[in-house]
């Protein structure tokens, strides 16, 4: 079986682990049988659209394409302070780059003694394109790839790459397999979701220390005295 094979595994899995017919998650998703028979069989490729609807059933895009969910990415208590305010404040752009860069700067530090250095990684080339913010870009950036490399080893056009890194389009699930592959970066994170940016601050908080916790939290405290 193909590595793309697994995903379709996952999706008949799903469907019998539920006891749908065919005719019932295809009336769900709304789609015809026949075509939702044609993707369940690997005839037609399980588009963009056809993951957020497999996600609006229950079958995450994390789930469909790695195999597994990741772990909750909710603020921890001491993290709320420091980084809740944030998400709905109108600069919140400005503030969650300067809390990224802070986090950057501490985790660099102690960088010999990481237990989860593709995390730091991510968050440092999410600094890098922050306003340009694409994780296809970031993933062709961490494998030093040219766009004529990136396109080539994932049997794309480099029109439609390029797209991709605009976030003009968003890959399909075999697509989204083949960057899953490459990077092992949560899968929904190449998704409309809201919020990745600060999905992946969340991530990178785990990694820091209580001293550096407490760090945070004055520099945070700070930032809100600055907008009162």
């Amino acid at each position: 079986m193909s590595e793309y094979g697994n995903v379709l595994k996952r999706v008949k899995e799903y469907r019998n682990d539920s006891r749908w017919s065919q005719d019932q998650i295809s009336e769900k998703m709304g789609m015809t049988q026949d075509r939702y028979s044609d993707i369940e069989n690997g005839h037609t490729k399980i588009s963009y659209q056809d993951m957020l609807r497999f996600d609006g059933l229950g079958l995450s895009v994390n789930r469909l394409v790695s195999g597994k969910e990741y772990g909750n990415c909710d603020l921890s208590d001491e993290a709320i302070p420091a980084l809740e305010w944030i998400k709905h404040h109108d600069g919140k752009e400005t503030f969650l780059k300067m809390t990224a860069e802070l986090m950057l700067y501490f985790l660099k530090e102690k960088s010999d003694n990481i237990k989860e250095p593709e995390t730091v990684q991510l968050l440092e080339l999410t600094v890098k394109f922050w306003d340009e913010f694409s994780m296809v870009r970031i993933v062709r950036e961490r494998l030093n790839y040219s766009q004529d490399q990136m396109a080539t080893e994932l049997g794309i056009a480099i029109r439609t790459l390029r797209k991709l890194e605009r976030e003009n389009s968003f890959p399909d699930a075999e697509l989204l397999h083949q960057l899953y592959q490459m990077s092992h970066y949560e899968p929904v994170l190449f998704t409309e979701v809201p919020d990745r940016k600060f999905m992946i601050v969340q991530k990178a908080w785990k990694l820091l220390s209580k001293e550096e916790h407490q760090k945070m939290t004055e520099f945070s405290q700070h930032m809100q005295e600055c907008v009162r």
